[in-house]
């Protein structure tokens, strides 16, 4: 296992390879360095690893947005819980957001609650 944070590491390595493009220390990286290679990156969409690297991105979004789907895990449990010790009896979820790729979720959060 490595000896620093996962954030920590992972970003390290990141401007490391960012410095070595540019041809700078990764010290020297900061974000106007990193738009630079993301927009050089964009520009060689049709390449498969392009691909893959915007496969990594989407994960990642969903990941820090908990845009999971899953309520046990992106909060959504421990909302209604709370209200529901307040004696609400009815929650209307107007902000609902289906993503496609949450399609297999449709109508379990009214399911759970």
């Amino acid at each position: 296992m490595i000896p620093v944070p996962l954030p920590d590491f992972c970003l390290a390595q990141f401007m490391r390879c960012v410095g070595e493009i540019l041809e700078i220390p990764a010290e020297e990286v900061r974000a106007k360095e990193i738009e630079h290679v993301l927009r050089r990156l964009g520009e060689e969409r049709d390449h498969p690893r392009t691909n893959l690297f915007v496969q990594f991105c989407r994960i990642f979004l969903s990941s820090v947005v908990n845009a999971n789907g899953n309520f046990e895990v992106n909060g959504e449990t421990a909302l209604v819980e709370s209200l529901a010790s307040k004696g609400l009896r009815t929650i209307l979820d107007v902000g609902a957001n289906v993503m496609l790729q949450l399609e297999a979720y449709r109508g379990h959060w009214a399911l759970s609650s």
